[in-house]
């Protein structure tokens, strides 16, 4: 379990990055199909919503195009609407640019 990526209370874009390629690597070795994340610093870290959609989806999509792996499905797991439509736009729009 990834407990938080920051330096002096602020998250890192390399952090997440990280922590997210990480926390999927985990899930692969002990043969999960299934995992889910928060939008990670994004509360008390005060990371920038947009920011972190754009980190955690594009290193989930990378992590599963350039590895062979367990996982088939994975889950934002997010905390209020405004959230969901930030990282659900953030996904809409790169379907839209075949990204």
């Amino acid at each position: 379990m990834v407990q938080g990526c920051t330096w002096g209370g602020r998250v890192l874009d390399q952090a997440l990055r990280d922590s997210t390629r990480s926390s999927l690597k985990r899930a692969n070795e002990k043969g999960l199909k299934t995992i889910a994340f928060p939008a990670i610093g994004t509360g008390v870290g005060g990371f920038p919503l947009d920011e972190s959609a754009k980190i955690m989806i594009d290193t989930v999509s990378e992590f599963l195009k350039h590895n062979e792996t367990s996982i088939e499905m994975v889950y934002f797991v997010l905390f209020d609407e405004e959230s969901f439509e930030v990282f659900d736009n953030y996904l809409k729009n790169r379907i839209a640019h075949g990204i």
